[in-house]
């Protein structure tokens, strides 16, 4: 892709056949008549996969780097606790049936409760073990990696419990 070059506008000229993104890009919206989602429903999607596998599949993860990790050892928890907390209070947000700008905004949010509980994206790595295992499988079914391998090799030690 050349610089300047604006993947969402590739897709509507049709330079690309696809594109993996949560949500059109923005350049994408003027465009509605030049792309379709691969799911006509994409709610019933994410539902079915969430109750196939139990989990929604992890769309961030935090980096820090082992050496700075194992001088700080306390460093990779305070980590947790703080996007825990920082959670927490986003959450909290919703709580209040005003915060939303949206008409459906307070509906959607119930309907999320009940198609993937309290918290789709949970914070921890025993919360995420099944997440990551299938990451990991998919990376070796799609010969990203040369060999699966046990999922705590990516994280600091210190988190393992958590």
């Amino acid at each position: 892709m050349a610089a300047g070059q604006d993947m969402g506008m590739m897709l509507c000229d049709g330079e690309i056949d696809a594109l993996i993104s949560p949500q059109p890009r923005k350049s994408m919206l003027a465009r509605p008549d030049g792309y379709r989602r691969l799911f006509p429903d994409v709610h019933t999607e994410e539902v079915r996969y969430y109750k196939k596998y139990g989990f929604f599949p992890i769309m961030h993860v935090v980096v820090l780097k082992r050496e700075l990790a194992d001088r700080l050892p306390e460093l990779p928890r305070e980590l947790l606790h703080t996007f825990e907390r920082a959670k927490k209070l986003a959450f909290g947000y919703y709580d209040d049936s005003n915060y939303s700008l949206l008409v459906d905004g307070r509906t959607l949010y119930e309907q999320q409760l009940r198609d993937f509980g309290n918290d789709p994206w949970p914070n921890g790595f025993k919360a995420n073990r099944k997440n990551l295992e299938q990451f990991v499988g998919y990376s070796y079914d799609q010969r990203l990696i040369p060999a699966p391998f046990p999922v705590e090799e990516l994280f600091h030690p210190s988190t393992h419990d958590t």
